[in-house]
């Protein structure tokens, strides 16, 4: 078992969005999350990522699980330029670029921070990280996005622009467990179909949130109802 969610009840003030909402994501598993309009099923992304805490329950993760999650909303992060942004979520890329940046210049002699210094370029190698940048430009030819708007600020994006965003970011973060919501919004055939063949060969567990039937059929192995 990759992840269990026991959430017994969630609400919002008066309104109970859910109780007794009960299952388990084994690893390689692919749910699609299923239910009408406001019946919480962004909001249990945000319990599983620990961004939300009240709720009665459980929520218990596999020791080292990496959960990446898509955002529907970008509150703070406008004025970020695009490449930064995706960059900034990817799993430790700020914590190691922090230090491969700045211990060079203050580490001297020091054996502990030369330790941790060998050790970042160490786990940015094994992440892959040194080519990030080149994997996010062939991901935006892949969506057929303008490589233009890696440079430009996420703010000035559409809707539909900001949803691709979210998906190269979860792609390249590869994950344990990917949160999708809503992928297919705003997204034309072509695009749609890359996306269909990444998640057929996506290693890590998906759990996604979609009114899509049709897409849903053909990529998940279980569904979850949201009542």
């Amino acid at each position: 078992m990759l992840i269990s969610v026991d959430v017994t009840e969630k609400s919002f003030g008066d309104k109970v969005l859910y109780t007794g909402l009960k299952f388990d994501v084994q690893p390689g598993e692919k749910i699609g999350l299923i239910g009408r309009n406001g019946t919480g099923k962004s909001t249990l992304f945000n319990l599983i990522t620990e961004d939300d805490t009240d709720y009665q329950g459980e929520i218990i993760a596999k020791r080292g699980t990496v959960i990446i999650s898509s955002r529907q909303e970008h509150h703070g992060h406008e004025d970020k330029v695009v490449l930064e942004y995706i960059q900034g979520d990817l799993p430790e890329y700020v914590e190691l670029s922090h230090i491969i940046d700045t211990y060079p210049e203050t580490m001297g002699d020091d054996t502990r921070k030369i330790q941790k210094y060998s050790e970042a370029l160490d786990r940015f190698v094994q992440l892959g990280y040194y080519q990030t940048e080149d994997q996010i430009s062939h991901a935006f030819d892949d969506y057929q996005l303008d490589q233009k708007l890696l440079h430009a600020k996420l703010d000035d994006l559409s809707g539909g622009q900001k949803r691709m965003i979210e998906l190269i970011k979860v792609q390249r973060s590869r994950g344990d467990l990917a949160l999708i919501d809503e992928p297919t919004n705003h997204m034309d055939l072509p695009s749609i179909e890359w996306l269909e063949k990444y998640l057929l060969h996506y290693q890590g567990s998906v759990v996604i949130v979609s009114h899509d039937k049709y897409f849903l059929n053909r990529m998940v192995t279980k569904i979850v109802e949201v009542v």
